[in-house]
């Protein structure tokens, strides 16, 4: 294998969608790949679920499967899925109680329903009685429409997580409540990263809710239960090598503005490429869960190395380059806080305040159990365990020995381990809370 550090940027830039204007017959993509990781000596039928979008997805496992359009109050139009109910239920008519699930950074809603039926939490949660929703933050795969901006323009592209707080949240939140004819949700379940198959960032879930509900106190008593995995606030002791992007966030601004873009890693007919043709089985296999293992946290034991191509092929999904700044501004300033224009006078106009606001957490009326793993080098333990004691009410928080970040979703044992315990809050948050 041809590993170079200029081979891997030519990957980087390939799954940045950096060679698509070059309009390359899937020949020509081949060779290129081959010529980097040589040639795989065989070509297994490439899973059907590579090309799928998420609806296809659900429908090809036999669950029902809807699409929903939700606009917020800045304009942005997200497209949620759901599955509202379980592939067995004979009485379809019933009312259910209603979970939401939302997707870390770079990711979409796909990131569910990317295992097996058996292993994935979309589909699980279905079969055991739930009205399961699936969220999708603004810039995804699936929410890049504006009532006013293209996808094409800067305006489209100017927030962060701050603005999903503000907005994509509330705004979901109520859509699904009015259409599932309830007041409250059982359960607002939120991971906070993601990770692709080549360089991407991880993180964000999380932080959306704890922002929200520590600003809103309304919106978070809809939600009877939040169920953080890997949970994130400040990333003071993040051991990621994302946390090294930070002296090149300037360059990769400069260079976003040249190419006059400001979508980080969109998600590409390219990415679907790298998955059907370097995800195989043996040595592109090891160099794709390498690079996934770098960023995410090491756990080879919980990754299924078959479902490499449809992973890759659905991460990354896109977000801003604002966004990514917002979360290499935490990194660096190990503050829970609104995102930092660069100046005194910039923060002022938004904030009045020259410097950005911190986000308190000490607020939040909403139930809360966290979930986080041992090797997690994300949501690191040791920044767990500061968060818990600010949280007013905590029902529920368990480290997972062994586990790392990409685990909560695509953990070959995460239905024994986490899963389960997961249904049955579910089911004890249809009574009141105590805290413990």
């Amino acid at each position: 294998m041809k590993c170079s550090v200029a081979n891997l940027l030519v990957v980087s830039l390939l799954f940045q969608g950096g060679v698509d204007s070059l309009e390359l017959q899937e020949y020509d993509k081949r060779l290129i790949l081959d010529s980097i990781f040589g040639p795989s000596p065989t070509r297994a039928p490439t899973d059907p679920e590579v090309g799928m979008d998420a609806i296809e997805l659900v429908s090809s496992k036999g669950y029902p499967a809807e699409s929903h359009n939700v606009q917020t109050e800045d304009g942005f139009i997200l497209t949620i899925h759901r599955i509202p109910h379980g592939k067995n239920d004979v009485n379809t008519n019933i009312s259910r109680p209603v979970v939401l699930l939302w997707h870390g950074l770079l990711e979409s809603s796909t990131v569910f329903l990317e295992n097996l039926a058996n292993e994935s939490l979309g589909y699980i949660l279905a079969d055991a009685g739930y009205d399961v929703w699936l969220a999708n933050s603004r810039g995804d795969t699936y929410s890049k429409r504006h009532v006013r901006y293209s996808s094409t323009q800067r305006q489209f592209w100017e927030w962060s997580w701050d603005e999903m707080a503000k907005y994509d949240l509330p705004s979901t939140i109520n859509y699904v409540l009015e259409r599932s004819g309830r007041v409250s949700f059982t359960t607002l379940v939120i991971r906070s990263a993601t990770l692709a198959c080549l360089p991407s960032n991880p993180w964000q879930g999380t932080e959306i809710a704890f922002a929200a509900f520590s600003q809103n106190q309304e919106l978070g008593r809809k939600v009877k239960l939040f169920i953080a995995l890997g949970p994130v606030t400040a990333l003071k002791n993040i051991k990621s090598p994302i946390k090294y992007i930070a002296p090149f966030m300037g360059g990769i601004k400069f260079l976003m503005n040249l190419v006059g873009t400001q979508e980080f890693m969109p998600s590409s007919s390219l990415v679907k490429f790298l998955g059907k043709y370097v995800c195989r089985a043996g040595l592109t296999n090891l160099v794709c869960s390498n690079v996934i293992f770098l960023f995410g946290g090491y756990n080879p034991h919980e990754m299924n190395a078959t479902r490499l191509p449809v992973y890759i092929a659905h991460n990354p999904a896109g977000t801003s380059v604002q966004n990514i700044e917002h979360y290499v501004q935490s990194s660096q300033s190990g503050k829970f806080q609104m995102f930092d224009y660069g100046s005194h006078e910039a923060n002022r106009r938004h904030y009045n305040s020259t410097t950005p606001p911190e986000y308190d957490v000490t607020r939040m009326e909403t139930p809360v159990a966290l979930f986080w793993g041992e090797n997690d080098w994300l949501a690191v333990p040791s920044d767990v365990k500061t968060l818990i004691p600010k949280l007013p009410h905590v029902v529920r928080s368990r480290e997972i020995p062994g586990w790392q970040h990409l685990d909560f979703v695509w953990g070959v044992h995460a239905p024994g381990v986490l899963y389960n315990d997961m249904i049955n809050l579910l089911k004890q948050s249809e009574t009141p809370f105590t805290v413990g």
